[in-house]
């Protein structure tokens, strides 16, 4: 098959249209973030007394707390080492989740904590969660709003379980999520 010259130079030049119109023109727009690094956010907890290594009136951005309990008995702890403080002139939007366990039911039924101006009035606490060991959610609670300059108490109820094994060391992990921090 013999191809001509003019074919060859159509096809060369619909090539280049094609590739012509193919070529699309565009631009690229950038942002660049910059971030500060802080010690802690503006909700932070919060140490009350030098009991806690000496840590009195400082902040922290995790803490671990532990208590006894005992088989069959409900246990009440104030928690009075650490507490919440919305340590800013702004109130700022909180939300609580029991993120992990440890706890069987063999050891915990239940474990509850309220996070509160005040333990010991009938001020509606910021915060409270009943968590059930036999069937436990771990969805986030809907975010409250801690208010500026605040301190808050934590309050914790263990619910023990009476076949509970002596030295057992169930645990809760307990998240709280700030926003703009």
């Amino acid at each position: 098959m013999k191809i001509r010259k003019s074919t060859v130079l159509i096809i060369l030049a619909v090539l280049v249209f094609v590739g012509t119109v193919a070529a699309v023109p565009y631009i690229v727009l950038t942002w660049t973030s910059t971030y500060t690094v802080k010690k802690n956010a503006k909700v932070a907890f919060y140490y009350w007394r030098t009991g806690t290594g000496g840590l009195n009136g400082t902040c922290a951005n995790s803490f671990t707390y532990g208590a006894n309990v005992f088989p069959g008995l409900k246990t009440r702890d104030d928690n009075a080492s650490e507490g919440l403080y919305c340590n800013d002139t702004a109130n700022h939007q909180v939300a609580f989740q029991v993120g992990s366990t440890t706890a069987s039911l063999a050891d915990i039924v239940w474990f509850y904590y309220n996070v509160t101006t005040n333990i010991h009035s009938s001020t509606a606490p910021l915060y409270s969660q009943n968590f059930s060991v036999k069937s436990p959610s771990y969805s986030w609670g809907s975010a409250v709003t801690a208010l500026a300059n605040t301190k808050y108490l934590i309050q914790v109820y263990v619910q023990c379980n009476s076949t509970a094994t002596v030295g057992d060391t169930p645990s809760f992990t307990v998240n709280v999520q700030v926003y703009n921090p």
